[in-house]
């Protein structure tokens, strides 16, 4: 959240070339069962559960996915500590690529703009196959 004197401070996620495993938030952080996954540039928004936590009451680790049309745009993404899979086209057969890239654990651009006891925000950069990159937002 933001400071009184200056920006929010963004915690990096703490992964790197070693492939230690991503913890963007504290360890213990129980990260919501649903959240929004934003893509400001595209004007989409959409629901998702986390797929690790299926009583649906908080997980210590998470799965979002955007599989299926919305917006005009048909997807099928998804996002993890520190790891991605987007595809994204525009939709109906033969719709313009938008965005296709993965990160494999430990690799992908990611930070958190807060955790848990605040509302979650996760902010993923996007490296798309084309050399064109992609905000993608998860929020509580």
């Amino acid at each position: 959240m933001a400071g009184l004197f200056g920006p929010p401070e963004y915690l990096k996620c703490c992964c790197g070339p070693t492939g230690d495993v991503c913890d963007p938030c504290p360890p213990g952080t129980i990260y919501p069962w649903l959240v929004t996954i934003s893509i400001p540039s595209l004007g989409v928004s959409v629901l998702a559960g986390n797929e690790l936590d299926e009583d649906a009451d908080g997980e210590t680790d998470f799965l979002y996915r955007w599989e299926g049309v919305e917006d005009g745009y048909d997807s099928q993404s998804f996002f993890g500590p520190c790891e991605y899979g987007v595809a994204i086209q525009e939709e109906g057969i033969g719709g313009a690529n938008i965005c296709s890239g993965s990160a494999a654990l430990g690799t992908a651009g990611m930070r958190a703009v807060s955790c848990y006891p605040d509302p979650l925000i996760l902010i993923y950069t996007i490296r798309c196959s084309n050399g064109s990159t992609l905000e993608v937002i998860i929020a509580e």
